[in-house]
Parts: C-alpha cells; sequence; structure tokens
C-alpha cells in the first residue's frame, strides 16, 4: 500500500525525497503480475501497468536501479516479516541495490504481512528518518 510507489519515485525523481522507506513492499511487481493470481481483482496488475511485461520500464525497480547508479540517491529503508509471501522479493531487492552500490538500510524481522508488524516497523522508520537533513 504505498513501499513501491514510495521506492519508484524516490529512484526516478531522488532530487525531491530526502528518505523513502518500503514496509513489506510489492518491490518486484514483474513477478507477482505473472506468478500471483489476485482473486480479488484478477485484472489488477494490467489495469495498473497494462498488457506488457513490466521488465526494464519505468515501473520496474529493478531497472530504476540501474539507472540510479552514481546518482544522489536518499536514504533507503526496506523492511519485511520473514513469514510475508513478499519476503524473498525484499530479500532480492536489497542484494540488488548492494550489488548496484546503493545503501539501504534494512529490517526483516519475523512476522506476516499484516498491521501487527506493520505498526512495529513504523516506528523504526520514525526513529530512522534523516529529518535534520530535510530542514536544513
Amino acid at each position: 500500500m504505498g513501499g513501491y510507489g514510495a521506492l519508484k519515485w524516490a529512484l526516478r525523481i531522488p532530487e525531491r525525497f530526502v528518505a523513502a522507506a518500503s514496509l513489506s513492499g510489492a518491490v518486484d511487481v514483474e513477478r507477482l503480475r505473472t506468478s500471483r493470481s489476485r482473486t480479488e481483482d484478477p485484472h489488477l496488475f494490467e489495469r495498473v501497468f497494462g498488457a506488457q511485461p513490466v521488465s526494464g520500464t519505468a515501473a520496474d525497480l529493478r531497472s530504476l536501479l540501474a539507472q540510479a547508479r552514481g546518482a544522489t540517491l536518499p536514504a533507503l529503508w526496506i523492511s519485511c516479516g520473514t513469514g510475508d509471501a513478499l519476503y524473498a522479493d525484499n530479500e532480492s531487492f536489497v542484494s540488488a541495490c548492494t550489488a548496484a552500490g546503493i545503501p539501504v538500510t534494512t529490517s526483516f524481522v519475523p512476522g506476516e504481512h499484516d498491521w501487527d508488524l506493520w505498526d512495529q516497523q513504523i516506528q523504526e522508520v520514525l526513529a530512522w528518518l534523516p529529518l535534520s537533513d530535510a530542514t536544513g
């Protein structure tokens, strides 16, 4: 509900952000589009991203990472519960950040894709935010 978008905008227009955080984000939308059926809305990915693959487009976080090399990026925070279906994608995204030389703070803790985890993690994000940089 926002982690993917926060990362997408931070990577696309980094000069507008001091930080971006993703809590249990859908960081690999192409994999989700091709491998996960959404029974509540089977056409969600097609409606959001179109019928074509997301890989290599401006909607693909890995593609944006490749373009961001050498750019001054905002501070990034990635967290996900180890019992979340999106956990492996988040770990893989952090590995891609590391491979691209992009620093990222991580918090992979026991938990699911639910408010219990997010309520706890948002407190850590708020404490981590580099607010002094934003206010000068």
